[in-house]
């Protein structure tokens, strides 16, 4: 990944270098939009069918779900993507979605990062990973939203043009 210190010296909003910029907390690159939990979180005793219609929701830039445990104030339990659904669909093709429990396809090691992180922790895990979003949590694991390249990339082209 190309460091901060690396990156040409372009000044954005406030006289705020790509180091600055870099240094960013996760916490400012949170859309709202996916702070909307209704299409981004299921309980964890959710059927897959009820995950396959949040993922599907035209809301849901990310494609993915949080799985959280609603008994413990939205405490993460794991992540659903398009392909986890499928795959637990072709494990076991004769059971129907609804009687498939997320938990079956819940995939519990997922990539994270922490509100407070700075920028540069996300982009490298994203880069390391190929990911296009990564999930946000709070300091005790809670979900808090998700951000992705698209966001974080308008917003460092609307500083340098700033500058």
């Amino acid at each position: 990944m190309v460091r901060g210190s690396d990156m040409p010296d372009l000044v954005g909003e406030k006289g705020r270098s790509n180091r600055g910029f870099l240094e960013l907390k996760v916490a400012e690159f949170i859309s709202n939009q996916t702070r909307q939990e209704d299409v981004y979180t299921i309980p964890k005793d959710s059927n897959c069918l009820q995950a396959v219609q949040a993922i599907t929701d035209d809301r849901n830039l990310e494609k993915a779900v949080a799985v959280v445990d609603i008994s413990s104030s939205k405490l993460v339990k794991g992540l659903i993507s398009d392909i986890d659904v499928l795959k637990g669909v072709l494990k076991n093709p004769s059971k129907a979605l609804n009687e498939c429990d997320v938990k079956d396809i819940t995939n519990d090691e997922y990539d994270s990062v922490k509100t407070s992180d700075p920028l540069e922790k996300a982009l490298t895990i994203m880069k390391e990973h190929g990911l296009d979003h990564i999930l946000v949590l709070n300091d005790k694991g809670e979900y808090e939203g998700w951000i992705n390249l698209h966001t974080i990339y308008n917003r460092l082209t609307k500083e340098a043009l700033r500058g």
